[in-house]
């Protein structure tokens, strides 16, 4: 087992029993030992446990700190799942605390990349915060651009029906919004035959 790693479990047990201090010490040892040894993909985790911990209690700096470290040495990596994961992480975070540029730029970057990937379940779930977003902003166009992607990816024999049906009554619902009544009827008369 490597060190970074001993260190890494150690200081995760230490913050699980309230010993923070010591515990996030230990994970920045941990840190710095996989930064010394070139571990790049080791040092990468450990920023990212870090970024977990410091969620856990609130500490919204130290979360976006961590995982902004943690997604410059993704980026060094190339790691594209890596990427648009803390892209994702931190557009979350910062959607949370009203950061509201910063987080659309970041989930629109982490589209972009998890895109170039077959992580087909992160895209659905960026996609999906995008239109929440998009929505709450009153974008209603680019919510949509985002609603017909989604139903693309869950329409199907095997498609999970309520998503589909949720991501429907959004679509009816920016359409409306728009006063795009005709094609927003168009939309309703499906549920209607049902």
């Amino acid at each position: 087992i490597f060190k970074s790693d001993s260190l890494s479990n150690l200081g995760i047990a230490n913050c699980q029993k309230g010993e923070m201090q010591t515990g996030l010490g230990q994970l920045e040892q941990a840190v710095q030992i996989a930064g010394e040894e070139n571990d790049s993909g080791r040092r990468m985790r450990h920023l990212g446990t870090m970024g977990n911990i410091f969620l856990s209690v609130a500490d919204i700096d130290g979360v976006i700190r961590a995982y902004t470290q943690a997604l410059e040495v993704a980026q060094s990596l190339g790691d594209k799942v890596a990427i648009s994961g803390y892209l994702f992480n931190l557009a979350a975070i910062q959607m949370q605390h009203n950061y509201k540029d910063q987080a659309v730029s970041n989930f629109e970057e982490a589209l972009e990349v998890a895109l170039q990937t077959e992580e087909s379940n992160l895209v659905l779930n960026i996609r999906r915060n995008l239109v929440d977003v998009y929505i709450e902003n009153g974008e209603y166009i680019k919510a949509l651009t985002r609603i017909d992607e989604i139903l693309e990816s869950v329409a199907g024999p095997d498609s999970k029906q309520a998503q589909y049906g949720q991501y429907q009554k959004l679509k009816i619902f920016s359409l409306i919004q728009l006063e795009r009544f005709s094609e927003a009827l168009t939309q309703i008369d499906p549920f209607l035959e049902n």
